[in-house]
């Protein structure tokens, strides 16, 4: 049986062979004048003294053609009419074809400098089927040399010989029913019956024999069928792996994702000028117990902010407990600061309720925020305000 080597050898020569008879074939068909000088040895300015140097040898202009030479030549901007777009690429990107290319010249390097038993049967069926799919856009009579490599006929042979083997008590059947065969033609004269058990046994050989070429059949068929299934589980394989290579990347922006907008979602510290002087903390969106005293020493408030593009404040309000009297839970009109001075959205508190402690009346407010009682009272209010024929100018009550 051939080595991995030798078959990705006979192909990679096949490959060479095709690919440089089809260049000087499409040159010298879609360019006029001299080709190689103008569409070759321009692009190939790199190599240009190995290229002399060949010449100088008496190679052919495509005998100097190398693997490396052949996605540089076909890619190239001056050379992509002259080949199909699905080998050269359109105007502003490349093919998968000069990957594949590209792909085969690293595997014949890798063949050039490693051991001859250092390859894989994966290895020599990838290179091959790389091979036999750039040959498909190019030479389909080589592409079919190539994929005939793809299996070594000595071990489809030695397989086929063992699958065999598994009939072997039909064949013990045929040679039985030729044995009969043979004893009844000698007792033909002593029995009326022979001929016609001569037929049946005739027939029974030859279903047997029927049944042989269809096992054999059957059995080329499942060789076929588990080679395709191996392509296709290889091909599953790749998919699987870039799958999972998409899923770790959309994983990766997700979570950059969330956490910028957990960062977005950070309470930042802001202070807004308000007519007591006291510094009041935005904090929208979650309950908190910073309650200053007020100056007229009444009680505690809090400056809660309700319209973030216009700076609509109200204010939370809970008032001292005094003798024989219960704590107040207020929540006074919407107001803001604006150039001509304070203004104010209304003259009636939108929550005044009397509670049994003070601790009953933060639970209350802080019900009143979370649950949106407070956003949607404070938005009614502004809306009204700002209607042409609403005014309040009134101070903040504190």
């Amino acid at each position: 049986m051939r080595s991995n080597s030798s078959r990705m050898n006979q192909g990679l020569d096949i490959y060479l062979d095709a690919m440089r008879r089809y260049i000087a074939e499409q040159m010298q068909r879609e360019v006029a004048g001299d080709w190689f000088r103008d569409r070759v040895m321009g692009v190939l300015y790199k190599w240009q003294d190995e290229i002399e140097e060949d010449l100088e040898k008496g190679k052919c202009k495509e005998e100097v053609l190398e693997f490396k030479h052949f996605p540089e030549v076909i890619c190239h901007r001056e050379n992509k009419s002259v080949f199909p777009i699905k080998l050269a690429g359109g105007k502003r990107r490349n093919s998968i074809a000069k990957l594949w290319m590209e792909e085969i010249t690293k595997w014949r390097n890798d063949l050039a400098h490693r051991r001859m038993d250092d390859f894989s049967d994966q290895d020599a069926d990838r290179t091959l089927d790389t091979c036999a799919r750039v040959l498909n856009l190019v030479d389909s009579v080589a592409e079919k040399s190539v994929r005939e490599l793809f299996h070594d006929p000595q071990y489809l042979k030695r397989e086929l010989d063992n699958e065999r083997a598994k009939y072997e008590d039909t064949n013990q059947i045929v040679n039985r029913a030729e044995q009969f065969e043979r004893q009844w033609k000698e007792e033909q004269k002593n029995h009326k019956n022979t001929r016609k058990n001569l037929k049946t046994a005739k027939k029974a050989k030859s279903r047997a024999e029927e049944r042989t070429q269809k096992a054999e059949a059957n059995l080329s068929k499942l060789r076929a069928d588990r080679h395709t299934i191996h392509q296709n589980l290889k091909s599953e394989q790749e998919n699987r792996r870039k799958i999972e290579q998409e899923r770790d990347q959309l994983k990766q922006q997700l979570q950059s994702c969330e956490e910028a907008r957990q960062q977005a979602e950070v309470p930042r510290p802001q202070t807004f000028s308000n007519p007591t002087g006291v510094p009041v903390e935005e904090n929208v969106g979650a309950y908190s117990n910073k309650f200053v005293q007020t100056r007229s020493g009444n009680g505690r408030s809090r400056r809660l902010l309700v319209e973030k593009d216009e700076d609509w404040f109200v204010t939370l309000w809970v008032a001292e407990t005094k003798s024989g009297g219960k704590p107040r839970a207020c929540v006074f009109s919407p107001w803001k600061s604006s150039s001509s001075g304070l203004k104010k959205a209304g003259d009636e508190p939108l929550i005044d309720q009397l509670c049994n402690s003070e601790e009953e009346a933060f639970a209350h407010l802080q019900r009143a925020e979370q649950s949106g009682e407070i956003a949607r009272l404070a938005h009614q209010a502004i809306v009204d305000y700002e209607r042409p024929d609403s005014t309040s100018d009134d101070d903040i009550p504190f």
